[in-house]
């Protein structure tokens, strides 16, 4: 697993469909599947945090790193 995927990591969502664009991956687990999923944590407000598979969010909209 490359270090991008590392709790800590720093990404930025290009299409806003939530209330933040800036993120961190605050987790890590797997499905049932097998699959792995991030925990996606709000840089503005540790509170706002999602489950995304990383299949779906590598397809997804984010650039590693933080953008404007």
């Amino acid at each position: 697993m490359s270090k991008e995927y590392d709790i800590g990591s720093k990404w930025t969502q290009t299409l806003k469909t939530r209330a933040f664009k800036h993120y961190r991956i605050a987790g890590r687990r797997y499905s049932l599947e097998g699959e792995l999923e991030l925990e996606m944590m709000a840089v503005l407000d540790r509170s706002h945090r999602f489950w995304i598979k990383k299949s779906i969010f590598v397809e997804a909209d984010w650039k590693q790193g933080w953008e404007e």
